[in-house]
């Protein structure tokens, strides 16, 4: 609910974290509107999978991390998946991670709290430095345009995917 007040739109993506995919969590995302159960099936985020999961689309795609864009690795390892025949491959960024490293977990963290607050007002996360911020946009950015360029690559969202699979 604070999503689509914030955004204007309801989310139709929940992003694994934790291996949190028994069935009964994700027939309640089912149940909340979300169509697609990112990460897939598997342990392994690198493997390759896109099923029909507990009536989400379960996508697992081989990855190139925030963590080698960060370092100037991101180009090497998509020429790395292609070069190995992959044709899906899931380019993650979290979108929070150009500004702040630290956002789900530390001061943030509900855990442990018997009755964690819900709704605002919401506590601003430290940011990490502006030019941090800029080598990170222009990392992913160096990314996309090589991947663009050397690859005649096509970008989607897991709600386009989703859209397209019937459920």
């Amino acid at each position: 609910a604070d999503i689509e007040r914030l955004f204007g739109r309801r989310p139709t993506t929940y992003l694994r974290t934790c291996g949190d995919s028994a069935p009964q969590i994700l027939h309640a995302y089912h149940q909340l509107g979300l169509k697609t159960f990112a990460y897939g099936l598997s342990f392994y985020e690198r493997s390759r999978h896109i099923a029909e999961y507990a009536s989400l689309l379960g996508v697992s795609l081989p990855l190139v991390s925030e963590d080698l864009t960060y370092r100037g690795e991101g180009a090497g390892e998509l020429d790395r998946l292609v070069a190995a025949g992959e044709d899906l491959i899931n380019v993650r960024f979290h979108p929070c991670r150009f500004q702040a490293d630290e956002w789900w977990n530390g001061p943030r963290n509900f855990l442990g709290h018997a009755d964690p607050r819900i709704g605002g007002p919401y506590n601003i996360v430290p940011r990490v430095a502006a030019e941090v911020t800029e080598r990170r946009i222009g990392g992913m950015t160096a990314l996309v345009e090589h991947a663009r360029a050397r690859h005649n690559a096509v970008f989607t969202t897991y709600d386009e995917v989703s859209s397209d699979a019937p459920l």
